[in-house]
């Protein structure tokens, strides 16, 4: 029995709904962020962070914290952010039936 495209989207679905919030480190020390926003997008699920322009320093990870608050996902990163932007930081999860 092969899986329904229906079913495909729900599993992404429940991926999304996994996720409880981001957890990013900046100088040294953690600090937590709402998730932005969350889009399916064909086979893609993206899940945003957004760090506004009152966050300032060098991020050096930035992890998704999932519902039993174990770390989901790390991504090592190398970014000195100024306090005059924000920051979009992107997790893309390519999903899809393999036949």
């Amino acid at each position: 029995m092969a899986i329904t495209a229906s079913g495909l989207v729900k599993f992404k679905q429940a991926l999304i709904n996994l996720l409880q919030q981001g957890q990013y480190t900046m100088d040294g020390k953690t600090y937590t962020t709402p998730i932005f926003k969350t889009t399916i997008d064909g086979d893609n699920v993206n899940v945003y962070l957004y760090l506004d322009d009152s966050v300032s320093g060098n991020i050096t990870q930035v992890q998704l914290i999932d519902r039993d608050g174990a770390v989901f996902d790390t991504q090592t990163e190398n970014i000195n952010k100024p306090s005059i932007n924000g920051l979009l930081i992107t997790f893309t999860y390519n999903l899809k039936k393999v036949v």
